[in-house]
């Protein structure tokens, strides 16, 4: 009988995921609280689950290879080996390797080299398997009523049993199969009776049997040499060959929101029943019932888009997990001593905008640890404790998440940052920038003060590239920074990138949107006017010049020109810039659900997204960051800082 496992292998490799950081998780733990048995206990049991799904799945690199740290982990948890610092790192390295493993199963490519891992695992206390010898044993399998209904299915048994060893030969008890029309699909009635030839011994059989959690017992029958066993079994249990199949993307959900889900759909369809029996039987004096209707429709939709996007929610912990491992790193690579310290785990950051935050945290952490954190002695010379600390907090600000990253740190050098501003042509040498536009200096392409390159930053190449992730996911990144006391970064993200809260504007025949997370006001443009012996671009701004351009000009470069409406001037903001961008006509605030346009067509530049209106018109969604650096092209370097 074949069975076909290709179609677990997706459930697989997500599941692994998070196994893996469990694991690791846990074995940082254990190195800062050796004595710690719970979490020794929860290292093994994430090894265990992945061994024995790799096992299923016919992934026999991952198995062995999991099967050498889980043993040792067993030698720790039952106390035959001391936890120590050296296996406890040996472990973490494996957990490297053992995810290299698993991306190399998934993905193809070249297969990581482990046996070097493998040789320290074995010889730190991991048993080498089994050789030479291999036993006769009676195996006897009697699925309950219900194992099917667990999941717990006996021809995987059957074939993860063949595997151990060989099955010399295979009964199958019909005994009670009721007549046919008592059978019941989900019910397991047949038993098996198997002769199995196993090197492993018993502890390997009654952990398989433990692990299938199917009711079945052993015994012994004879010794016998290995190569004494017939060439072939008797009866071979066959799996088809697995298909290897491209990443689903996908995300865990609680059976709670579910429920909500089903409970909204159903209120919904009720709601579209009665507006229908209206609309089917109207009279002009049945319009207020009709309005009523509607309306109770438009609730439920909101209702159930605010629970739908409550599923796309992950809590931030799962953004967090890499960061201890990340501190232990970083304490190696600088010599430092750190600390990471956590707040906001339970706050909830859309997958896609999580998915996508993670390489700018990863950076800014590394850059507070490089360039903010001071050495030892530096600090205990300043009065602060030896070991520096870096928080991560993530928290909700109206309809965005913000995370803060801060360092206690010795904070940013505003001289040394003028200077290097002005060697490199940024500034002129008498110009006026307050303190919080010095800072955002430090964002631009290549800008670094660090006196020495080092391998974690000083190149200049990485917080230009933070913000410019941030900005394309239509955030922001804002910083301020105290002499000896430390740095505060902020990250302001839209809590989801499915939805956008946007002011819909017409700028010659075309719509478009723009996010109303960059707008400060809209003002009239006869309320702007230019200052004299400035650039014509420049406009005054309550009391203050700022950079500013036609939206029709900036989109169409020299295009005919087509006036429509009442012209609007739309004040943006962003990462401390700001620039009035002339619209012709304010159509009113939009909700919309963004559409990707790389999908559909190709990336434009200046546009974030689309989005088909109610009335079936599709709008292009403006980058606000786009328009206000074209729009302060010629003002000087950078345009307007505040």
């Amino acid at each position: 009988m074949e069975i076909d496992l290709s179609q677990f292998r997706d459930a697989f490799f997500e599941e692994t995921a998070e196994l893996l950081e469990e694991l690791e998780a846990g074995l940082l733990r254990l190195e800062r609280q050796t004595d710690d048995p719970e979490t020794l206990n929860a290292v093994f049991r994430a090894a265990h689950s992945i061994k024995g799904s790799a096992g299923m799945l016919e992934m026999g690199e991952v198995m062995r290879f999991t099967h050498g740290m889980e043993s040792l982990l067993e030698a720790m948890r039952s106390a035959e080996l001391p936890v120590n610092a050296p296996r406890l790192g040996l472990l973490v390295r494996s957990t490297d390797a053992l995810r290299e493993l698993v991306r190399w199963e998934r993905q193809g490519g070249g297969k990581p080299e482990c046996a070097g891992l493998e040789a320290e695992l074995a010889a730190a206390g991991a048993p080498a398997p089994p050789t030479g010898v291999a036993s006769i044993w009676t195996v006897r399998i009697k699925p309950d009523g219900g194992s099917l209904r667990r999941g717990a299915e006996p021809l995987l048994l059957l074939r993860e049993l063949d595997r151990l060893g060989r099955i010399l030969a295979c009964d199958v008890d019909t005994g009670r199969l009721p007549e046919l029309g008592a059978l019941d699909p989900s019910q397991c009635y047949l038993g098996w009776r198997l002769r199995l030839e196993a090197a492993g011994g018993a502890p390997a059989i009654e952990e398989l049997l433990d692990w299938f959690g199917i009711e079945a017992e052993f015994e012994p029958e004879r010794a016998a040499k290995v190569e004494d066993a017939p060439a072939k079994p008797a009866v071979a249990v066959a799996a088809s060959p697995v298909q290897v199949s491209g990443p689903v993307a996908s995300v865990r959900v609680a059976v709670d929101k579910i429920d909500q889900l089903v409970t909204l759909a159903g209120e919904l369809a009720v709601a579209h029943s009665m507006a229908s029996e209206v609309a089917g039987n109207f009279r002009p004096e049945r319009w207020p019932e009709l309005e009523v209707a509607l309306a109770d429709i438009g609730r439920q939709v909101w209702l159930l888009q605010q629970s739908v996007m409550n599923v796309r929610m992950l809590p931030a912990a799962d953004l967090f997990r890499k960061l201890p491992r990340l501190i232990r790193e970083l304490e190696t690579g600088t010599g430092k001593q750190l600390k990471l310290e956590l707040a906001g785990e339970d706050a909830g950051i859309d997958k896609s905008v999580a998915e996508r935050l993670a390489d700018p945290l990863i950076h800014l952490i590394r850059n507070a640890a490089d360039h903010g954190i001071e050495p030892a002695a530096e600090r205990l010379q300043a009065g602060k404790p030896a070991r520096g600390t870096i928080g991560v907090r993530a928290l909700h600000e109206g309809g965005d998440v913000v995370l803060e990253i801060s360092d206690d740190g010795k904070g940013l050098d505003a001289a040394r940052i003028r200077a290097k501003a002005v060697e490199r042509g940024l500034i002129g040498e008498a110009a006026h920038l307050s303190e919080a536009a010095l800072f955002g200096l430090i964002f631009e392409p290549g800008f670094s003060t660090a006196a020495a390159v080092t391998n974690l930053s000083g190149r200049g190449v990485g917080m230009d590239v933070v913000r410019r992730n941030v900005e394309e996911l239509g955030g922001s990144v804002t910083l301020a920074s105290r002499a000896g006391r430390g740095t505060r970064i902020r990250v302001r993200l839209p809590l989801t990138l499915a939805i956008l809260d946007g002011l819909l504007v017409a700028v010659g025949q075309g719509l478009y949107l723009i996010p109303m997370t960059s707008i400060v006001k809209s003002i009239e443009p006869g309320a702007v006017s230019t200052v004299p012996g400035l650039e014509s671009g420049m406009m005054l701004v309550d009391g203050e010049p700022v950079p500013a351009a036609g939206a029709a000009e900036l989109l169409s470069p020299g295009a005919a020109r087509v006036a429509a409406g009442r012209p609007l001037a739309v004040i943006l903001q962003k990462d401390g810039r700001r620039a009035a961008i002339v619209v012709d006509e304010l159509v009113g605030r939009q909700q919309a659900i963004v559409r990707s346009l790389e999908d559909h067509y190709r990336k434009m530049p200046g546009l974030l997204g689309a989005s088909i209106l109610g009335d079936g018109q599709v709008a292009l969604i403006l980058d606000p960051g786009w328009l206000i650096e074209r729009a302060g092209r010629g003002t000087g370097a950078g345009g307007n800082r505040r």
